[in-house]
Parts: C-alpha cells; structure tokens; sequence
C-alpha cells in the first residue's frame, strides 16, 4: 500500500506549521535540518532549525522556530536569487523539484498581482530567507516520509487586513488568492491571516486533491503550530499519515506530455534520467511528425500524483515547452516483492510479481546486473543468464 498524507487546515495553513506537522508526525528533524542548512543563500551564514513541543488549548504538538545568521538581513532578494540558490544546493532531486514548483507558483502569483514581470519579483520576509527554508523543508521531509500522494480539506480564510512591504493589504492576500484559484476554500470570522501565500503554495504543489481524506490505514497525527495566538482556538495544521488502501489492484497514475520540435539530440538525451529522478514511474521520448511535416518529439512521463509537481518542474526546467497536458490513467499492478539471488559475481536482487498469492513474474534488476558486471569486466547478457539460471 503507497504512503497517503491528508492534510487538515483546521485554522489554516503557514509554510512553518505545515513543515512543524511533518516532523511532529515523524519527519526526522535531521533530514529536514540537512536539507536546508544546504541551501547557499546569498549575505546568509548560517541557518539553525528547531522544532519545540509547544502546547495550545490543550492541544500539543511541534512549533518550527528558525535563527538566520547574520541577523542583519537585506531588504530583499529576487526570486531568481532564491531559485538560484535551491537550483544549486546538493538537494535529492525530488526534493528540489517540489521545492521548485512551488516557488515558481509564488513568484508567478506575485508577479500577476502586482502587474510586474516575474523576473522582476522580489521577496521581502527576511529577505526571502524563511520562503526557502519552509519550501525546502516541507519537500525534504514529505521526501523522507516516503509520501506518494497527497490530498488536503477545505481551506479556511480569515480577513481583516495585513502589514506588508506594500502598505497595508486586505487579508486574504492578493497573491494567497491567486495561487488558489480552484481550490476548495471557505471564510471564516476571523481577522488574521489564516492561509499565507507561501502555505498556499506548498499546498498547489503538492496536493492531488482539495476534499475529504480517503480511506486509509491511519499510522501517525501531526500537529503544527503557528506563531501568532488565538485567544479561544489553537492555532494548528494537523495532518494524517497512513497507508492507502487500494481498491482491488486498481491504481491511478498521471501522464504528462509535451511536444517538442526545437531540441537537439544532446538536449532531449538528458530529460528521461531527470525525469525519473524527479519521481516518474516511467518516461519515454517518442519521434513524431507535426504539421507542415516537421520533426518533432513527444516527451512523455507516467508520475503518481504526489510527484505531478516535480516532475512537470523538470518540463519546465530543461525543454523550452510552453504546455504541458495531463491526463488520468487507471492501472493494474501486482503485488510486488523483492528475492536475493547469488551469482558468481555477488549477489542480484530479483522483482517478483504476485496474483491471488501465485508468483507470475519474476525479472532481475538491471541496475544490480549492470554493477556486478561492471565490478567483474564480463558482459551484461552473462550475469543476466547466471541470474536465470539460479531462479531455475
């Protein structure tokens, strides 16, 4: 069964207490740390996390508390800055596909709401520095709790008004709203901010489904907090971790597609490996002819729905496609297992596939041939068929 997290914004939702949610339900605070101390933002030092157990209304659970040094920081950095910063840091590349997708969802929701290029979007909350580390952060430990998919309850959006570079905004933020558009929300009487543009864009990057969570074996709670106080609720995301259950051996699974008719072979070469990298299950490139009988190629890349962001962020990254289309594929799968088979060149893991409890398939794994011949100097088709010859 795949890992499934459901998101509950019971009183709204921050970068912060979402990434305060994670750890608290079982992100190891260390990956997270690691994640995001890697980041090189420019004029920063040194970045240090902390994820207290705090308490409101009864309630317990983690709160992320966040010291940049030095203190002293500028007015703000460009989005390209911060992009440039996460494009360069040693991050999974899953991890910096989700963090990517969401920062190009707040700068171009930025840019569209203060009528600028996004080039020309700058960042100001500590100049940008705790946008990066909550989209970094919330990547790295979704990444480390093995989650697969993702779906979220119905948005809560307070009023009032907020204090920004700006002047002062009405609340929702005009960017929050942007990013949204689509979603499932609701308003409620309160007069503070409840879902931050930068919440907002974690939850659009990630998120496969805005409702009710589906059925599920449930395996950890999450609670985290935010910073300001509410005087008769706690101030709290929570999510739900567990296991999906699936119906039959149903599976649902998204293909992404663009066409391309203006990338070279050396171009094109490198797109599967960052494909399947980002998190797609499969990716394949096909030769096509368009109209007017040009040469063209169609990319293609089958993703659960968990990783649509990331892998539509290296669409968007390395091909100069201006679309990417979609479309919703049900599969059958078997159920999978793992056997340890010994060759004379060490030891080769072997997929086995099973139905109604009946083995059916069984199929090495390259990547474990390929180093034991590599290590050995023989040739590929002789540790496949030693592999062969051991299952008998």
């Amino acid at each position: 069964m795949s890992v499934h997290l459901h998101i509950d914004p019971w009183n709204g939702a921050a970068g912060d207490m979402l990434l305060a949610a994670l750890v608290d339900a079982g992100a190891s605070a260390e990956a997270v740390t690691s994640a995001v101390v890697g980041v090189r933002v420019p004029g920063v030092d040194r970045v240090e996390l902390s994820f207290p157990t705090v308490a409101s209304h009864g309630l317990a659970g983690r709160a992320l508390r966040v010291s940049v040094h030095p203190e002293v920081q500028p007015p703000h950095r460009s989005a390209f800055e911060l992009r440039q910063a996460v494009e360069e840091a040693p991050l999974p590349e899953p991890v910096r596909a989700r963090a990517l997708s969401a920062l190009g969802l707040l700068t171009r929701a930025e840019a569209a709401v203060h009528g600028m290029e996004p080039e020309h979007v700058h960042f100001h909350e500590i100049g940008g520095v705790d946008t990066v580390i909550d989209l970094v952060g919330v990547a790295a430990a979704l990444e480390q709790l093995g989650v697969t998919s993702i779906t979220c309850g119905e948005l809560p959006l307070g009023g009032g008004s907020i204090r920004c570079s700006h002047g002062t905004l009405p609340s929702p933020a005009p960017a929050t709203l942007e990013i949204l558009r689509g979603t499932s929300v609701r308003g409620v009487d309160l007069a503070m901010e409840t879902v931050t543009p930068t919440g907002a864009a974690l939850l659009r990057a990630t998120v496969n489904a805005f409702g009710p969570s589906p059925a599920m074996d449930l395996e950890a709670v999450g609670t985290g907090f935010g910073t300001v106080r509410v005087p008769d609720r706690p101030n709290c995301l929570r999510v739900w971790l567990g296991r999906a259950r699936r119906d039959g051996a149903s599976d649902e699974v998204i293909l992404l597609e663009a066409n391309l008719d203006d990338l070279t072979g050396e171009l094109l070469g490198p797109l599967i490996p960052r494909l399947l990298e980002a998190g797609a299950l499969d990716a394949w490139i096909t030769p096509v002819l368009m109209k007017k009988g040009r040469p063209a190629h169609v990319v293609s890349a089958l993703c659960p729905p968990a990783r649509v962001g990331a892998v539509e962020e290296v669409f968007w990254r390395e091909t100069s496609t201006l679309g990417v289309r979609r479309a919703r594929w049900e599969r059958t799968c078997l159920d999978r297992s793992w056997e340890d088979v010994a060759t004379p060149w060490g030891r080769v893991r072997v997929k086995v596939g099973h139905r109604n409890g009946r083995v059916v398939q069984r199929a090495p794994e390259f990547e474990d041939c390929l180093t034991a011949a590599r290590r050995a100097g023989v040739p590929l088709k002789e540790v496949y068929a030693a592999v062969w010859r051991c299952m008998g």
